[in-house]
C-alpha cells in the first residue's frame, strides 16, 4: 500500500507508507512487531514438533512396534485421556449464571412461559379425550350432558 492509515479507538494515530511508520515507532511499529514476534513463537513451535516427531520416528524404528501398532497404541491413549477428563470435569455452575447475569430479569417470564407451553398440551389431550368419549355414547341426552360440561 502507498499509504497506511492507523486507528486507535476510532481515531487516526498515524498515516503514512511503512518505512515512515516504521521510522516512527509508534502504533504501527508496535503492531509491526507484535506480529513478527508471534510468527517466531509459531516458527520455533513447530520447529520443535518437528524435532520430536523426528525423534519418536527414530524410537520407533529401533522398536519393534509397527506403525499401525503404534497409531493403535496412541489413539487408545487418547481415548483414555478424553474418558478421564469427561469424568473428572465438574461444569461450574456459578461461573455460568454470573457470565448470564445480565439476563437474570429474563429468567422468570421465561420460566413461566415455559411451563404454561409445556402444560397446555396435556390439557387441549385431556379436552380432546373428553369430547371424543362423548361421541361414543349411544344416548343423545348423555353425549349432549357430556359436550355440555366439555
Amino acid at each position: 500500500a502507498e499509504k497506511i492509515y492507523v486507528l486507535s479507538h476510532g481515531a487516526l494515530v498515524e498515516s503514512g507508507n511503512h518505512a515512515s511508520l516504521m521510522e516512527m515507532r509508534g502504533t504501527y511499529f508496535a503492531l509491526v512487531s507484535a506480529q513478527e514476534s508471534a510468527q517466531r513463537v509459531e516458527e520455533k513451535e513447530e520447529l520443535q514438533i518437528t524435532e520430536e516427531e523426528a525423534q519418536q520416528k527414530r524410537l520407533s524404528e529401533h522398536s519393534n512396534e509397527s506403525a499401525g501398532q503404534r497409531l493403535a497404541k496412541e489413539k487408545k491413549e487418547e481415548e483414555n485421556r478424553v474418558k478421564e477428563i469427561n469424568k473428572n470435569y465438574k461444569v461450574p455452575m456459578g461461573r455460568l449464571l454470573r457470565y448470564n447475569r445480565p439476563e437474570w430479569p429474563f429468567f422468570v417470564p421465561a420460566l413461566l412461559g415455559a411451563l404454561v407451553d409445556g402444560s397446555v398440551m396435556p390439557l387441549c389431550t385431556i379436552a380432546l379425550v373428553g369430547a371424543m368419549k362423548g361421541f361414543y355414547k349411544v344416548d343423545k341426552d348423555e353425549m349432549r350432558e357430556d359436550m355440555e360440561f366439555m
